[in-house]
């Protein structure tokens, strides 16, 4: 990010909070700490589509021919027992 790119989110980020009251100011103050103390994640970027994404996910759901509610009752039965 280039500096005028930062300076112009500060600056929209001044104005909007010149606009709270001191507790709104306070919460956000304590998120911030928060947020600041927190370690950066870095996932690794995929380069696939998000249809092979969903392929990829799709084979790991059996396909017996049943409807989703049929699959849902099942789980449902298996969890609480027979549900009449």
């Amino acid at each position: 990010m280039t500096i005028a790119a930062s300076k112009s989110k500060l600056n929209k980020t001044m104005q909007v909070l010149s606009t709270l009251s001191d507790l709104q100011l306070d919460m956000i103050y304590n998120y911030a700490q928060f947020i600041s103390t927190q370690p950066i994640v870095e996932y690794p970027q995929s380069n696939e589509s998000a249809e092979q994404i969903v392929n990829r996910l799709a084979g790991l759901i059996p396909d017996e021919g049943k409807s989703l509610e049929d699959y849902r009752m099942e789980r449902l039965e298996e969890r609480y027992g027979p549900l009449d």
